[in-house]
């Protein structure tokens, strides 16, 4: 599990629309116990992650997509 604590703006983690506060649970399916994990998924993972975050003690499924946006 790892605790969000801060989530830049303009970021594709907000653009998913993980919050401050958000615990994530697993990452494609993955399960997250400790930072080392999460990077693991994120340097195996294509353009697009799917996560499982808990959310005020809910959980909820977000997609985070890894390509910027055009502009």
């Amino acid at each position: 599990r790892i605790f969000v604590a801060f989530v830049d703006a303009d970021s594709p983690a907000a653009r998913a629309g993980l919050r401050p506060q958000d615990v994530i649970l697993k990452a494609n399916d993955q399960p997250i116990g400790t930072m080392e994990d999460f990077e693991r998924v994120m340097r195996s993972a294509g353009r697009s992650v799917s996560l499982q975050v808990e959310r005020r003690g809910t959980p909820q499924p977000l997609t985070l997509n890894m390509a910027l946006p055009s502009r």
